[in-house]
């Protein structure tokens, strides 16, 4: 007599075994979980500083350093600060460029802490 199919031991044996396979995946899929949402936090962070940078470079070049350093906390639990400061003059240079720089940093329950710094330079022409 043939018989064809499988036993029950078999069948216990091949499900321990899979699931020991999805137990030991199960860290890498936590991990890829949170770096997915770190990036995300992140990719807000440098959105944020991204759009200060755009507001501040619209402001007129000669107010620039009459400005004070200043911040604000735009939703989503982020800190916004952002500084002015004149370039050293170069010989033959008009002070014709200066330095602002955004940071917004971050302390979230839960996903961490953080802070992105956007460096970069306004000329007058």
């Amino acid at each position: 007599m043939i018989r064809r199919g499988f036993t029950l031991v078999e069948l216990l044996v091949a499900l321990a075994l899979f699931a020991l396979g999805v137990a030991a995946l199960l860290p890498m899929a936590v991990a890829n979980l949170r770096a997915v949402d770190v990036a995300g936090v992140r990719t807000q962070a440098v959105a944020l500083a991204q759009a200060k940078a755009e507001e501040l470079r619209t402001l007129p070049f000669d107010d620039l350093p009459l400005r004070v350093p200043g911040s604000d906390a735009p939703p989503g639990g982020f800190t916004r600060e952002w500084e002015f400061a004149a370039v050293p003059a170069l010989p033959g240079d008009a002070g014709d460029l200066r330095r602002i720089v955004v940071r917004v940093s971050w302390d979230l329950p839960g996903r961490g802490s953080g802070a992105v710094t956007l460096p970069l330079a306004r000329s007058r022409y």
